[in-house]
């Protein structure tokens, strides 16, 4: 068994969805699990965006592999300009 306050899950579109699918609720003193269970779906999508982020997006300063294309300033079709 795995606590998970709610403001920490809402944080992470994964955890609130596993929260959500597979949680046990212990307490809930302001009566928010039904409106919470009733927006599943919604934090199961957030869940899978977020993990199909492409990896250029999530690490862009990464260098390219050297096989990439180099364009005729020498430098790789991918690298950015600093000038």
């Amino acid at each position: 068994m795995q606590i998970v306050r709610l403001q920490d899950a809402e944080q992470a579109p994964s955890v609130m969805a596993h929260a959500l699918e597979q949680g046990r609720l212990l307490v809930d003193r302001d009566g928010r699990w039904a409106q919470l269970k009733a927006r599943e779906a919604t934090w199961r999508r957030r869940a899978a965006k977020a993990s199909e982020m492409p990896l250029a997006r999530a690490m862009p300063d990464l260098e390219p592999w050297p096989d990439q294309p180099v364009a005729p300033s020498g430098r790789r079709a991918s690298q950015r300009s600093t000038t």
